[in-house]
């Protein structure tokens, strides 16, 4: 599992949509507008983790905890660029 998070992070999908960073960089502008209060990057990481564990929570799949730990890692990532 681990090398498939790996592959999906740093594979062909980073070379599609860019890095994660930059990918939620815009995310959290985009959802601060909606929301009307300033959100982070590490927001927008964390509210995905909370669906992939309320999606597990309803119905075990392998994509729940593949992209869970993706999103894992990229929040430990992110947190370490502050």
């Amino acid at each position: 599992m681990l090398k498939e998070v790996n592959d999906i992070l740093y594979g062909e999908r980073q070379k599609l949509y860019g890095s994660f960073e930059e990918s939620f960089s815009k995310a959290a502008t985009i959802a601060s507008i909606f929301c009307n209060k300033k959100l982070s990057k590490e927001d927008i990481v964390k509210v995905q983790i909370a669906v992939k564990i309320a999606r597990e929570s309803k119905l075990h799949k392998r994509d729940n905890l593949v992209d869970l730990v993706g999103y894992t890692v990229i929040l430990d990532d992110l947190g370490g660029k502050k």
